[in-house]
């Protein structure tokens, strides 16, 4: 299923990106290139294993991609499904789960486009490498 990202999905997207912490706190116009390679994978593991497999893998913190996980808060940010006190502590894999069999396929569109929304934005700040 095809879906058309539209400007406000994208202005989102940016905004996403700047809240969560990808962007640099300093200048928030610059992104480590190690997103760039977060965002492009993360397709690739929903197509590969399956859009729950996926998320578990991009919520996990641990090793040297400690930063991962924000792609993931950057969905959940631009759909707004945080919980009411704003400390994240609703995960997107809680999220999913926690949905109905009929809900799923949507959440997944969802997602998807939304992934898809970062990948573009992203391409609206310069990376840099990380120091």
């Amino acid at each position: 299923m095809r879906t058309e990202i539209s400007e406000e999905v994208i202005t989102r997207a940016i905004k996403a990106i700047i809240d969560v912490g990808i962007a640099d706190d300093r200048d928030k116009i610059s992104v480590h290139s190690e997103f760039k390679g977060y965002i492009s994978s993360f397709g690739a593991a929903v197509i590969q294993s399956g859009i729950l497999p996926a998320l578990i893998f991009f919520e996990d913190k641990g090793g040297a991609q400690k930063d991962r996980p924000k792609l993931l808060q950057a969905i959940m940010k631009m759909n707004n499904w945080e919980t009411p006190n704003g400390k994240g502590d609703l995960s997107l894999v809680k999220h999913y789960r926690s949905a109905t069999s009929a809900e799923k396929s949507k959440l997944e569109m969802r997602i998807l486009q939304d992934a898809v929304a970062l990948k573009l934005a992203l391409r609206t700040f310069k990376f840099v490498d990380k120091e």
